[in-house]
């Protein structure tokens, strides 16, 4: 193990035990934590847009649960709408 994924082992298990959740897949949580374009991609190809792929997920997700919320308060779609541009 070379010093950079030390480091980041190290930043991830931090996390990990900010969150008091243990992940199934590290990976996720590594790029999870990247910015976005970020310098990842010289050490992985595959990270070149650096979180913008997970973030869009948490985008979505963040956009459902707000939605489920509307709609369990009964509110119309067009406040439903507004609850997701403030709140997403």
């Amino acid at each position: 193990m070379d010093s950079f994924q030390a480091l980041n082992r190290s930043k991830l298990d931090k996390a990990i035990s900010i969150c008091q959740f243990e992940f199934v897949d590290k990976s996720a949580l590594f790029e999870a934590l990247l910015m976005a374009g970020t310098f990842a991609m010289f050490v992985d190809p595959a990270l070149q847009e650096g979180n913008k792929r997970i973030a869009l997920i948490g985008d979505h997700v963040l956009a459902l649960v707000v939605r489920l919320h509307s709609y369990a308060r009964g509110e119309k779609i067009g406040m439903c709408a507004l609850n997701v541009c403030r709140r997403a």
